[in-house]
């Protein structure tokens, strides 16, 4: 059994901002509508007899803690790992290579491919798979130069998006180039062809 204290008070977090849409909701704050069994379940509406207009509305603070008790807490089962520390890294592991995969599909536009062919398809899943490997190559750069300070993946390649480049004969020319970008082909090593 493992415990992770950033994601329980991200847990809590998520469900106390719901709480409070839903109490919102109840209030005619906000015209977004909110399931009745959440209502029910998370808050404690006062209504006065006979009044049709004024209520009070408080949190049930007992049903929040209830969904609240297990937070944080995983476990992991095996049948041939005798280390918790090698299940936990082995878990690890997969989890990078699943939200790598979730890029993959979601990130480089492969969650709708959009193509008439087969040929289409398979073109289009290679050229994602390559941007795969740099995205990941990208962060991987950014995390071991502890770049992360000063940029994000965003706005890193935001910041790059303005290089144009020329072909004149056999000579590249790239322009225009900045400051920040040679920072950056610094960092990652690049040389940048200019003339």
């Amino acid at each position: 059994m493992f415990h992770n204290q950033q994601a329980a008070l991200q847990e809590k977090r998520n469900l106390y901002e719901y709480v409070t849409e839903l109490r919102n909701y109840v209030l005619g704050y906000t015209g977004k509508r909110m399931p009745q069994k959440d209502i029910d379940r998370y808050l404690i509406i006062h209504k006065p007899q006979g009044e049709r207009i004024f209520f009070s509305v408080e949190i049930n603070e007992e049903s929040v803690a209830q969904s609240l008790e297990n937070a944080g807490w995983f476990v992991l089962i095996s049948d041939y790992l005798e280390h918790t520390q090698t299940a936990y890294d082995i878990y690890r592991l997969k989890d990078g290579v699943e939200k790598s995969f979730w890029k993959y599909k979601n990130s480089l536009g492969l969650d709708r491919p959009r193509v008439h062919s087969d040929r289409r398809m398979l073109n289009k899943t290679f050229v994602a798979f390559v941007a795969l490997i740099l995205s990941s190559h990208i962060h991987n750069t950014l995390k071991d130069k502890d770049l992360y300070k000063l940029y994000t993946f965003d706005k890193l390649i935001l910041s790059l998006s303005a290089l144009k480049s020329a072909t004149i004969g056999d000579q590249c020319y790239i322009h225009p180039i900045t400051k920040k970008m040679k920072d950056i082909s610094t960092e990652f090593g690049l040389a940048l062809p200019v003339g």
